[in-house]
């Protein structure tokens, strides 16, 4: 998870990315094994807090590899702008105006860090198989227990189950 490695910058002062070893140490204390997942648990705990919180609703659900994708990230932000506009929050730009400003200030700005990355030889975090199989019937699972009476729980379940094919 991206926050493990957040934090070892912010807090541990670490300079590029984590060593593989320290990655697998995480990984194997939180991701889990065959039968539990603590870090999975703690995730979804996380999006039901939100899914269920009142009086609020969840409008939309703003996955972030969509807003790196340079067709679903301009949609993401053009509906991100319908919901606040829906919900009678001013919103100044509209058209081409919000494609330059997704652009400029998210692709752009992602596409910078991948590239440094890349440039600086970052590894990709693996998951064994054992837990690949175990977070994919996780995501499954929860996608079947999402029960339709929430606005955006069609939406939640879609991403959940794209997930699970993805991963």
């Amino acid at each position: 998870p991206s926050y493990h490695q957040e934090k070892a910058e912010k807090y541990h002062n670490v300079k590029g990315q984590v060593t593989k070893q320290e990655w697998i140490e995480f990984r194997d204390q939180y991701v889990g094994n065959a039968t539990h997942s603590p870090l999975f648990q703690e995730w979804k705990a996380f999006i039901l807090e939100w899914r269920d919180m009142n009086p609020y609703q969840v409008a939309m659900y703003l996955p972030h590899e969509e807003w790196l994708d340079e067709t679903k990230g301009l949609e993401l932000v053009k509906g991100f702008a319908h919901v606040l506009k829906e919900e009678g929050f001013p919103v100044q730009y509209a058209g081409d105006s919000m494609a330059c400003i997704w652009y400029r200030h998210i692709y752009q700005a992602a596409m910078s860090e991948n590239k440094k990355h890349l440039d600086e030889g970052w590894y990709i975090p693996e998951y064994t198989v054992q837990q690949r199989e175990l977070l994919v019937a996780e995501l499954r699972k929860f996608a079947s227990e999402i029960d339709g009476t929430r606005p955006g729980d069609e939406q939640l379940k879609g991403i959940l189950m794209r997930y699970s094919e993805e991963f």
